[in-house]
């Protein structure tokens, strides 16, 4: 997960719901003419109590403690051409020799055109616009938030998307092209990855100022359609998501708290004459998570938050749910400098935890308690 400032952070130069990564604290290194341009990043070191988690590219062993090293860099551009902006933004995870071994991967990149109060056009590499922008309420930890709404790890290229604010109100659109290797989470073990042949996405949401005791309530709905290609190697019919959140209070001052569900039904066939998934596997699977959260943030940059997740996958056969309990401590000693710790508490039974990870590519892959302890510089 992001630093939680960059996410609730807004810049001219990217959308709030086209990347959560997009740095706050932005170094300037240009501005002329209009034209402004900057650089952007993070270092960091977390040392993780064991590695349950491949998604995390957690990389010791089942139940060693490590110390992990990480670094991210990007690029971010701005020029003014009159009746509107055009934006450039692109970051990558550096190479590391361990997390990230000696490559540098593609993180987000995007080119895009702002309007001002008629709207903001991006396209490139990134989470969609309605994935990003429903599941920020919640996702507001390091590691452990917000991975039972289905699409927190969805960074894809292909999209285009809009969105117009108009008031209180939020209205945002999107397309995929066409895609292959498309990243997909919690389907099938083994089947993290298909190929798209295109899709869509619709979002809005609104806020109810002063609404509770002076605070802002804050709706956001999202709906998203992928269709798979029709070709003889690929076993994926069609994905439908619906998500929502629903959050109270300001996050970076005194209480808040949020709620997050999201229901996606995956639809399958069984690939060229049946070779890529066998004849007795069910052609659907059902998909519900849900994420409840509560903090608390103090003058001081003291931060405490924790909450409840579970994600529960359904099939013609099988019904099994992975549910967990995250606790998390911040001190933000600069707006740039940050510790935490952060603990997952397991409350998912043995039995049904085996049975997930055994069938489904699920997030959490072992049924034990983990913490951990970071450091982080950001840019």
């Amino acid at each position: 997960m992001e630093n939680i400032m960059k996410k609730f952070s807004t810049l001219a130069l990217a959308t709030t719901f086209a990347i959560a990564s997009t740095a706050a604290q932005a170094v300037t290194i240009y501005d002329k003419d209009g034209t402004n341009l900057g650089v952007n990043g993070r270092i960091q070191t977390v040392m993780y109590s064991c590695n349950n988690d491949p998604a995390l590219h957690q990389v010791a062993g089942d139940h060693d403690s490590s110390l992990q090293n990480s670094a991210r860099f990007g690029l971010n551009g701005l020029t003014d051409i009159g009746f509107a902006k055009v934006l450039g933004f692109a970051q990558w995870d550096m190479a590391d020799g361990s997390k990230y071994g000696d490559h540098i991967l593609s993180r987000d990149i995007f080119v895009g055109i702002d309007f001002g109060t008629y709207g903001k056009f991006i396209a490139g590499r990134y989470r969609p616009a309605v994935q990003a922008y429903v599941t920020l309420a919640t996702d507001i930890m390091e590691d452990y938030s917000a991975n039972t709404l289905s699409t927190k790890f969805e960074r894809n290229s292909g999209h285009i998307d809009y969105q117009v604010k108009l008031g209180n109100l939020d209205i945002l659109a999107g397309i995929l092209t066409a895609s292959d290797n498309y990243a997909i989470k919690h389907s099938y073990k083994g089947e993290a990855k298909y190929d798209v042949e295109g899709g869509f996405n619709l979002g809005t949401g609104y806020t109810f100022s002063n609404a509770i005791f002076d605070k802002d309530i804050v709706v956001k709905l999202g709906y998203e359609y992928l269709k798979g290609q029709n070709d003889y190697k690929n076993t994926l019919d069609d994905v439908k998501t619906v998500l929502g959140t629903v959050s109270l209070g300001n996050f970076f001052n005194g209480f808040y708290t949020a709620f997050g569900l999201n229901e996606r039904l995956f639809d399958y066939n069984n690939g060229f004459e049946r070779l890529f998934r066998k004849e007795s596997d069910p052609e659907k699977l059902k998909t519900l998570g849900f994420e409840y959260v509560v903090a608390y943030t103090t003058d001081n940059g003291i931060s405490v938050r924790t909450g409840i997740e579970q994600m529960q996958y359904k099939t013609r056969d099988i019904s099994v749910k992975v549910k967990a309990l995250p606790v998390y401590v911040e001190y933000k000693a600069a707006p740039n400098v940050q510790f935490w710790t952060e603990a997952r508490f397991d409350l998912t039974d043995t039995k049904e935890h085996k049975k997930a990870s055994d069938t489904f590519n699920t997030i959490y892959t072992a049924d034990r308690n983990c913490y951990t302890l970071g450091a982080r510089y950001t840019f």
